[in-house]
């Protein structure tokens, strides 16, 4: 951005504790993207590393692109929240700051939002876990536009493959506090999406490390996927709350094998459904 006061085309935002190991790759690819007209939001939330000298580093060199707030936010959540509170453009990025996104990511998401007026146009990521390398197609089969119930069916697990339009971030409110923030809060924010782009090309690197939450099957944090999983039904668009329980029905059956320790609490939480589940096609 040349003028300082120029309103960005898209804002990124990325979420940032103890960081500093993989800081500067993440922030190397967000300065570099092809869209210059963008803002980095960092929100540091009270790491005991020097993630927030490395964040400050960006702002000193490229004080046009990047905006650093830091303060304990307690929760990714709640870092969430003021980033995406704080953006100023019309759609909205977010990247984790562990993780890769291709250059010309940014670029590319925003030119099919606006040519195809999406609330979302959701992206392919690679996935790397120990020497092991995948393909992730949340885009499902679809080659332009997903319907919104193929999407909830099939629920992206991460912010970091969607670009979002910010009326759609507002009209779905603060994101929640609790462990698998983005179970809570994708699917109510897409259920009141009038159209989801595809883009059907991976943009996105996600590095799943070794102790981390989503890696752990035996963390007892887990247990918070339940809390996660009702939110997103209590909240989302009654037009397609019987298609958000189908999508949470899934998640229960695939967890029953991986975290065998959660089977009462599971079998409970799966039954607390009622009526609903015998209407469904899972």
């Amino acid at each position: 951005m040349d003028d300082g006061n120029q309103i960005p085309l898209v804002s990124v935002i990325v979420p940032a504790h103890n960081a500093s190991g993989t800081m500067r790759d993440t922030m190397d690819c967000l300065i570099n993207q092809t869209m210059e007209n963008i803002e980095i939001i960092v929100v540091e939330n009270g790491s005991t590393d020097n993630t927030l000298e490395i964040a400050n580093e960006y702002k000193e060199r490229f004080p046009e692109k990047v905006v650093v707030i830091s303060e304990e936010w307690g929760n990714a959540g709640n870092a969430r929240t003021v980033g995406f509170k704080r953006a100023r453009a019309d759609y909205i990025y977010s990247c984790d700051s562990d993780d890769l996104v291709e250059y010309w990511a940014v670029e590319w998401l925003y030119n099919k939002a606006v040519r195809d007026e999406c609330d979302i146009v959701i992206a392919q990521h690679w996935s790397y876990f120990d020497e092991h390398k995948s393909i992730n197609n949340p885009t499902g089969g679809y080659t332009r536009f997903i319907p919104v119930e193929a999407f909830l069916l099939g629920h992206p697990s991460s912010f970091c493959v969607m670009l979002i339009k910010k009326t759609l971030i507002e009209r779905a409110g603060d994101v929640p506090t609790c462990v698998f923030e983005d179970v809570a809060y994708i699917s109510p924010m897409a259920s009141f999406a009038k159209k989801i782009g595809a883009f059907r090309k991976p943009i996105y690197h996600y590095f799943r490390r070794e102790g981390s939450l989503s890696g752990t099957a035996l963390s007892p944090k887990l247990a918070d996927t339940l809390i996660a999983e009702k939110l997103a039904i209590e909240n989302c668009n009654p037009e397609y709350r019987d298609v958000v329980v189908a999508y949470v029905a899934k998640r229960i059956f695939a967890n029953m094998y991986s975290r065998w320790f959660m089977l009462d609490e599971l079998v409970a939480h799966l039954k607390g459904f009622g009526q609903r589940l015998k209407t469904i096609r899972i």
